[in-house]
């Protein structure tokens, strides 16, 4: 992290090798997250920290993102699909099978993701 900067990013990612069609998608859920909840907490607060843990759990991939702010929150309470990022967040998690959680008060995003059967390269 650079002190000089408005966002702050802590990660905490294991080694998981995962196939392709779990990946991309996973990435793509991840930056997505990230891009959301830096302009929500920006728009409030002059620096925000993140912080992403990436983790195997059990024969699940977990994924958590958390801010300062409640910006899961809108993301589960949304019922307007014209709107592009819970559109994408949620249908990224659909694509994965995953199943997500908002904890924390809003604070949290987790997504949990099966992973039975991959192949390890």
């Amino acid at each position: 992290t650079d002190s000089g900067s408005r966002v702050s990013l802590e990660l905490d990612v294991s080694d998981i090798r995962v196939l392709t069609d779990t990946a991309v998608p996973l990435a793509l859920l991840i930056a997505e997250l990230l891009h959301y909840a830096a302009l929500q907490e920006l728009e409030e607060e002059d620096r925000t920290n993140l912080s992403v843990e990436l983790k195997e759990s059990g024969s699940n991939i977990r994924l958590n993102l958390s801010c300062s702010n409640s910006f899961a929150s809108e993301i589960e309470t949304s019922k307007d699909l014209s709107i592009s990022a819970f559109t994408l967040i949620k249908g990224l998690v659909k694509q994965l099978s995953g199943q997500y959680v908002i904890k924390n008060g809003g604070r949290t995003f987790e997504v949990l993701v099966p992973e039975l059967g991959r192949t390890l390269v």
